[in-house]
């Protein structure tokens, strides 16, 4: 079972994804005021538990594979 916090984060990235398509380490940063590896974790367990990203290096954000 997945912590509250954790799930939290979860949802936040799914939504950002529906809506925006694409999402960086900050925006979860900014959003819950955590630090760069818990974010970068975060991402890892989303994309295990959902479907996987693409990283775009030029505007280091993690983007759906058809952009």
């Amino acid at each position: 079972m997945m912590r509250w916090a954790v799930k939290q984060r979860m949802e936040f990235i799914t939504e950002k994804m529906s809506v925006v398509g694409c999402i960086n380490r900050k925006d979860l940063m900014d959003e819950f005021q955590i630090g760069p590896a818990q974010a970068t974790n975060d991402l890892g367990m989303w994309q295990k538990l959902n479907r996987p990203l693409v990283y775009n290096m030029t505007r280091k954000r993690y983007e759906e594979k058809n952009q």
